[in-house]
């Protein structure tokens, strides 16, 4: 890794292009019976542009939430938070709006689940994303808090947020095994047969 930057240092210097150290980061990726091994003695500093690489146990990637234990517990509270602002910015800015034009404006502004493709679903902060995103429902059609299910999926005419969690991860990883490159059906196959809580037939 250290050849490798000073690689691009050099190349660097060669063509006047300054790399900013601050915009790159370090996340060190252990097994789970190894962890406790990485104390700040441990790990090997790296420098970019002459300065230090930051080290962190978590970092935006393309909007993705990626941490050194590899699960999917902050990304999805990610989506969770960002899910709530964006409804509670739709209830405030149209609360005079009857409850259906509403609801068509909280499926184009709210209901993104970019990403979702990639979570492990029996995760279970999935389910806690659910239940905000039932909550969410409940605001925007002005229901009570305790009103069923059911009457969400009813008056919204979708299917609930899981299934479509799954819908997506199924569409992608369709469109990853029927894929005209050759790696890409190789890495994704494994994947498919081996993933938890979903049976897949042919």
């Amino acid at each position: 890794m250290r050849h490798l930057l000073q690689i691009y240092d050099e190349g660097a210097d060669e063509h006047s292009v300054v790399f900013n150290a601050s915009k790159s980061k370090c996340l060190v990726v252990a097994h789970k019976g190894r962890r406790h091994l990485l104390t700040d003695g441990s790990i090997c500093p790296f420098y970019v542009g002459r300065n230090q690489i930051e080290f962190v146990d978590q970092f935006v990637h393309f909007g993705h939430v990626i941490n050194s234990k590899l699960d999917d517990c902050n990304d999805i509270s990610h989506r969770r938070n960002s899910f709530i602002g964006q409804t509670n910015n739709v209830s405030c800015d149209f609360s005079c709006v009857v409850s259906a034009v509403r609801y068509k404006l909280f499926k184009s502004y709210c209901s993104s689940i970019y990403g979702c493709e990639s979570w492990c679903l029996d995760d279970s902060k999935i389910n806690e994303f659910c239940t905000t995103w039932r909550r969410g429902r409940r605001r925007i059609w002005n229901l009570a808090y305790r009103a069923h299910c059911d009457m969400l999926h009813a008056l919204s005419n979708d299917i609930p947020v899981f299934d479509e969690i799954c819908n997506q991860y199924l569409w992608f990883i369709n469109t990853c095994l029927s894929h005209s490159n050759d790696l890409v059906r190789f890495y994704a196959w494994p994947g498919a047969v081996c993933t938890p809580g979903l049976w897949f037939f042919w």
